[in-house]
């Protein structure tokens, strides 16, 4: 079975068809994306990258003994310096564009974005889902990387609908984010068990199966 399968018969257990334009996974899109906050976007999942063009894999952590922290598996600079994995925070959104439950990875400057929200005089909150929508302006474009997403909160408080409370419980009975991480970390450990000999050999496999999902993103998807 190929990994495109796989993702097609879990999706199909969420009512998702993938690539068929009814995602229940959110990602960016270039302009303005406006969001609800759900859950407290503290759920950190790594990834390795290993360059344009390479199959990224996600950390399984120290305590797995990730082999790609350090020693020759690491992905490295053009330096030869070890890179460190990339963080997201994994959250559940609502998008505005449809109204749909999502399941997101954030990047850390959203995250820290909502902090000083949560802190602000104006905007301060202390429980999720937060009382108002943000405006996240993603401009993948940008040579500035702390300018690539810009948040802007809503002054408007308006409380989720008895729809919308019901569909996040909902998604939240079948994925919970730290679930979520859980599974793409279970995905990755054949990856990380691999010997030296057949170690690229995964790799290779891993990056035609990726291409093979045409408009699929395994990225986006917790499976």
């Amino acid at each position: 079975m190929t990994l495109q399968d796989d993702i097609k018969n879990n999706a199909e257990g969420y009512g998702v068809t993938p690539g068929g334009g009814n995602s229940d996974f959110f990602a960016f899109e270039k302009g303005e994306n406006k969001i609800r906050i759900l859950n407290r976007p503290a759920n950190v999942l790594a990834t390795h990258f290993f360059g344009k063009g390479q199959a990224a894999y996600v950390c399984v952590g120290l305590d797995n003994n990730c082999p790609y922290h350090e020693g020759e598996k690491a992905p490295k600079d053009d330096y030869g310096n070890v890179k460190k994995p990339s963080l997201k925070l994994v959250s559940y959104v609502i998008d505005r564009k449809d109204g749909k439950v999502k399941l997101a990875e954030l990047p850390l400057s959203i995250g820290y974005a909502i902090q000083d929200l949560m802190n602000s005089e104006d905007y301060s909150f202390d429980e999720f889902p937060a009382p108002y929508d943000i405006t996240v302006t993603y401009d993948p474009d940008n040579k500035d990387p702390k300018a690539i997403y810009r948040s802007l909160p809503s002054p408007k408080l308006i409380p989720l609908t008895e729809e919308e409370s019901a569909s996040f419980n909902e998604a939240m009975s079948k994925m919970s984010p730290e679930a979520y991480i859980e599974k793409r970390k279970e995905k990755a450990m054949p990856s990380v068990e691999a010997t030296d000999d057949n170690l690229q050999a995964l790799r290779e496999q891993h990056q035609a199966e990726q291409k093979q999902e045409g408009e699929i993103n395994p990225s986006d998807i917790p499976f």
